[in-house]
């Protein structure tokens, strides 16, 4: 399975896992931006809770995102098994997950209609997925999920934050 089926296999997951029930930023305090941080977005259906970790695929240019199932917390600490009790307790001390802001409008929507964009300002490059979210069957708009250089965004199609990137769809 070639690099780009993964991609849109993970993001028609994040359509089949229920509906989107919270959205945090993960990870240690960063020093430069929120944005350095990955998302996690936890999903309630009917097989329960799923959380994905979404963060920045790294060895193509820091551009495009990687979707995997599960929390960032448990796939980062995950490696840490050589490490002491104490190392991996104080490691986790300083991790911080915090409530995205500026998402509150997609919480309790299903997301679907996934389509792959591109950024189109400073550079052309494919960055994310846009979805439709669906709260009891109405429209409440397109959520675009991207990563510019090492960035994670998410927010709604037409927020002024995401405007100068100049994002579109990939048909």
């Amino acid at each position: 399975m070639n690099a780009d089926q993964q991609d849109w296999d993970r993001a028609r997951a994040l359509c089949e896992s229920g509906v989107l029930s919270a959205v945090q930023r993960v990870g240690f305090p960063s020093i430069w931006t929120r944005e350095d941080n990955d998302l996690d977005l936890h999903f309630a259906g009917p097989g329960g809770l799923r959380t994905f970790s979404v963060g920045v695929k790294s060895g193509n240019g820091a551009t495009d995102l990687k979707i995997v199932d599960g929390s960032s917390r448990d796939l980062f600490f995950a490696k840490w098994q050589d490490y002491s009790v104490d190392e991996i307790a104080e490691a986790m001390a300083s991790w911080e997950e915090v409530a995205e802001t500026g998402v509150d409008w997609a919480i309790g929507s299903v997301l679907s209609q996934p389509q792959r964009i591109e950024m189109t300002s400073h550079y052309r490059a494919t960055v994310g997925f846009s979805f439709a979210c669906l709260r009891d069957g109405v429209a409440m708009g397109r959520l675009v999920l991207f990563a510019e250089s090492d960035l994670i965004f998410i927010a709604r199609e037409e927020d002024p934050g995401v405007a100068g990137f100049a994002l579109r769809p990939i048909v």
